[in-house]
Formats: C-alpha cells, structure tokens, sequence
C-alpha cells in the first residue's frame, strides 16, 4: 500500500478513466509570469493497447480530454485561431509530460502496475496459463509506451481574461 504524490494523481484518474473535473494551467506562452487556467474532463476513457515483444510489452495510450478556458491574466487573443491552436498545443504537451512522469515512476520506481495494464494484456493469450507462464509483473518494468493526447479546447465563455487592445 503506498500513497500517490500530488502531482501523480491527475495522470493516475486519466489511465483509469476516473477524471471528473479539474482545474489545470499551463504557463502563458508570451509572459512567464502568468498563467493560462482551464476547467479540464474526460470526453472518453483511454484507448489502451498493449503489444508485447518478447519480455518488453509496448502499452499505447490514446487520451481525449475536454478543456474550457477559465481564466487568464494573458494579452494573449484567444479567439485568433493561430493562439487557441497553441494553447491546446501547450495544453497537450504538458499534460502528456505529466502522464510520462507518472509512468516513469510507476513502471521503472515503484515497478507497480496499479493502472491495470495486465488485464488488458491478458488478451494477448490464448490461455490464462500462458498469461501466467509470460510473468506479467516482472516484464512489466520492461515496459514502453506512446502516448497520444487530444485536447478539445472551448474559448466562448471566458469568466475571467484580460481583453486585448484590438486595435491594429
């Protein structure tokens, strides 16, 4: 039995399909002082899928998550599609780094599989003896992953941004 750090606990919901709601930022592109703060969820749970190669399973995580901009200390002109595309870009980097930490620490750190990878690879045997034979927990460190994260980011109700000087 051991406890999640808090930084480890948003990756953890998202693999499991657990993730409600949430409040997430990323830093403004354009000033590093500031942050850009979204009301995240989960459209779907993760496509996962796991291949194995030898004694190095290959897990693949596809991740849909809905983003709604709460909140921004930003000049930045969020309805300029050219911005909103690199907010989502931003928004999806980041939260892929925080699902590979999660993954670097459960995997090779606490050599744990407590997302429960296993029962999906389960179905890459014909047989539960040959699932049992493969060793699962043990090739488990050896594991490698992809991810993929998609991000639908909704900017028409903004509660709290600095508007732009629009003039040009």
């Amino acid at each position: 039995v051991g406890v999640l750090e808090p930084e480890l606990i948003m990756p953890h919901l998202i693999l499991t399909n657990s993730l409600k709601n949430t409040n997430y930022s990323v830093q403004d592109f354009n000033k590093s002082n500031r942050v850009i703060s979204v009301s995240l969820s989960q459209q779907s749970a993760p496509e996962i899928k796991i291949t194995l190669d030898g004694n190095s399973p290959k897990i693949q995580c596809k991740i849909k998550l809905h983003a709604h901009l709460v909140s921004s200390g930003s000049d930045i002109n969020f309805y300029k599609e050219e911005n909103k595309k690199r907010l989502v870009n931003e928004l999806n980097t980041s939260i892929k780094n925080d699902i590979s930490t999660y993954l670097d620490k459960t995997i090779r750190e606490y050599k744990s599989d407590i997302i429960g990878f296993g029962r999906i690879a389960k179905m890459n045997f014909l047989t539960w003896k040959e699932f049992e034979k493969y060793d699962w927990l043990t090739n488990y460190k050896n594991s490698t992953y992809e991810l993929e994260v998609e991000t639908d980011l909704n900017i028409a109700q903004i509660l709290s941004h600095k508007v732009p000087n629009t003039e040009e």
